[in-house]
């Protein structure tokens, strides 16, 4: 029922416009990890995703078991810290999206600061995020200039926690992870369920535009302004499994999966999001 009731507040918002944007409930295929298994299941994309300024993520995401006292990466950008050679990857880190090891969504932003705080923006969720689940979750980070202000923390398209800059600077990194946080310390940060239609913006994303498209699989008119765009449209019978193509206007982040661990990967999964 409460579901249902998402999907007739996105209609609500729906301009009459948004059906040349896309496809309503057209969703192929997912992306899916195992990391609670002891796998390293991740999407790794190319060195071109530009972030200069403001931005937004959008992703849908099924948690197989959030709340089990990990943490599960959605998305991240965090190489810079191999160049300080420190053990605390967080100050230098662009960001990390994640549900943490309350199954809280979270997301952080690295200042370069190792005291007293290392987060120039820290969002979270008051509550869980359900279990085995298709839930929506966004990020919209205002940073004119390249120096963050604010960001806003969505879920089905409403405003669960909002955070301001502190201090320091933004550490911008170039390399972007689909479900790993490449973290120093144990390394176990990967995602634990499915992922699909991930889109980052190069803008800050309102409610009413979240709503409006978020049921919707964007056409090349829909992926204006997108910095990138994964679909995970990947067919079991397709002859390079490995490859995920960037649907945003330039196209020019194909991502590749990689896989580490005992248990043999599945990474294409039906999506079942308007299921």
């Amino acid at each position: 029922m409460m579901f249902s009731l998402l999907i007739i507040s996105a209609l609500l918002y729906q301009a009459e416009s948004t059906s040349r944007l896309g496809k309503w409930c057209s969703f192929g295929n997912a992306f899916t990890g195992t990391g609670a298994q002891g796998n390293r299941d991740y999407v790794e994309s190319g060195e071109t995703v530009d972030l200069p300024g403001d931005f937004t993520i959008e992703a849908w995401i099924w948690a197989t078991n959030p709340t089990s006292k990990t943490w599960n990466t959605i998305v991240s950008r965090a190489n810079l810290f191999w160049e300080f050679e420190t053990d605390l990857p967080n100050p230098y880190t662009d960001f990390n999206f994640q549900v943490d090891d309350y199954g809280l969504l979270s997301f952080f932003m690295g200042n370069g600061l190792l005291q007293p705080f290392q987060y120039g923006i820290l969002a979270r969720s008051s509550e869980p995020i359900p279990a085995q689940k298709w839930t929506h979750v966004a990020i919209a980070v205002s940073a004119p200039g390249g120096t963050p202000r604010t960001a806003i923390m969505y879920i089905n398209g409403e405003e669960v926690d909002r955070d301001a800059w502190s201090e320091g600077q933004r550490q911008v990194a170039t390399q972007l992870f689909v479900s790993r946080y490449d973290n120093t310390d144990q390394d176990v940060q990967f995602w634990d369920g499915r992922i699909d239609e991930l889109r980052i913006w190069n803008s800050v994303r309102t409610k009413a535009q979240i709503l409006s498209s978020m049921f919707l699989s964007l056409n090349e008119l829909g992926t204006a302004g997108t910095a990138l765009y994964y679909k995970f449209d990947v067919n079991t019978r397709d002859e390079d499994q490995f490859k995920v193509t960037d649907f945003s206007r330039a196209g020019n982040n194909t991502g590749y999966v990689t896989h580490d661990g005992v248990v043999a990967p599945a990474y294409w999964a039906k999506s079942e999001i308007c299921v």
